[in-house]
């Protein structure tokens, strides 16, 4: 679910950037630096290089992927608190407790006080 909404609802790279500004300077430098090397290399060293350039891409997404859904869950349990500050004290200590261990909903409500 959080991959999906990731996928389908945000692209950082298709984002606009503002002209002249320093994240586009460093663009037009890192595109023109990248045609340099690529021209000096041979074609099977090109080939590699792609296949690298791929392969970090790959890692990049998977890690915003992640810092995503850490982030997600962060901001969805922080939401859930909030809203339980007007909840009788049962019920926000039985979600505290689902949140902060991990427990099953039917492991807490087996607790012996």
């Amino acid at each position: 679910m959080l991959e999906e909404l990731w996928i389908s609802g945000l692209d950082y790279q298709g984002r606009p950037v503002k002209k002249g500004s320093a994240m586009e300077r460093k663009m037009v430098l890192y595109a023109k630096n990248t045609e340099k090397m690529k021209a000096m290399l041979s074609d099977q060293q090109l080939e590699q290089y792609e296949k690298t350039i791929d392969a970090f891409n790959e890692v990049a997404a998977q890690s915003e992927l992640e810092a995503f859904e850490l982030g997600f869950t962060l901001a969805v349990r922080l939401m859930i608190l909030e809203a339980l500050e007007v909840e009788p004290l049962k019920w926000r200590a039985l979600v505290h407790l689902l949140i902060v261990t991990g427990c099953r909903r039917g492991e807490i409500l087996g607790l012996i006080w």
